[in-house]
């Protein structure tokens, strides 16, 4: 049975990356990628690569900024038999959210921890843009903690752009006869591209007929705002950006 060497977010696509290494002594013919579907460890296919293919496969439809993915990959042989798919250990994306703290407008990070391969270290990275991120994170720490508070940005109108990552122990190396210049090795799982602007969430306001409840908060397309008007008085909302 196959085993990922690891999931991360591509850079480039902004999309899941899934990394394993042939490593099988068995006929493989072809492999099966799987993600985990709306129920709790049942498992959907979601492409097939055959064996002389890169062994890298990029998932298009899952958006890494929704939520975490867990993945598993199973290897058929020539005459169909497929590998048990609970032979392979799962390995489940970094997610990243941030949100503005009330009052000092430091920004906080907060994930949900990668899972497929031990790691010691959290290691976050800091940009004004998208694409030139610095080869040294700003902050490393423990993996015992998931979350960060970014003191040291003053945000004031900036925009910045973070990232989370873990090291693996050894390389992945991804071989295949389509093999590409930019096709690794990788050594870092990374997040989802998470940036400091506040409709990531938003603080609780006070209005003179009673509290601003806004939920879910942080939010992601959409949200809801709830205050008290007994008289039905007129509001008018304003939604500003940054600039």
């Amino acid at each position: 049975a196959p085993q990922i060497c690891m999931v991360t977010v591509d850079l480039e696509t902004g999309k899941n990356l899934i990394i394993w290494e042939k490593k099988s002594e068995a006929p493989v013919a072809e492999y099966n990628i799987y993600r985990e579907s709306t129920v709790a460890c049942q498992y959907d296919v979601i492409g097939n690569l055959p064996k002389d293919a890169l062994s890298v496969f990029i998932d298009s439809v899952a958006d890494p900024t929704k939520q975490a993915w867990i993945y598993k990959i199973t290897a058929i042989d020539e005459e169909g038999n497929e590998s048990g798919i609970d032979l392979c250990k799962p390995h489940k994306t970094i997610w990243l959210i941030t949100t503005t703290k009330t009052g000092t407008n430091d920004i906080q990070l907060e994930w949900y921890p990668y899972y497929g391969f031990e790691y010691g270290t959290y290691y976050i990275y800091r940009s004004e843009s998208k694409t030139n991120f610095t080869e040294l994170p700003i902050y490393s720490m423990a993996s015992s903690t998931t979350a960060y508070t970014d003191n040291e940005a003053n945000p004031g109108n900036k925009l910045y752009y973070y990232l989370v990552a873990v090291q693996k122990p050894e390389l992945c190396s991804p071989t295949g006869t389509s093999k590409k210049a930019d096709s690794g090795p990788y050594s870092q799982s990374m997040s989802n591209l998470e940036d400091n602007r506040f409709l990531t969430g938003i603080h609780e306001n006070e209005l003179k007929t009673g509290s601003l409840l806004v939920y879910p908060n942080p939010l992601s397309d959409q949200t809801t705002l709830r205050f008290h008007n007994p008289e039905n008085h007129l509001f008018r909302l304003k939604v500003m950006d940054l600039t």
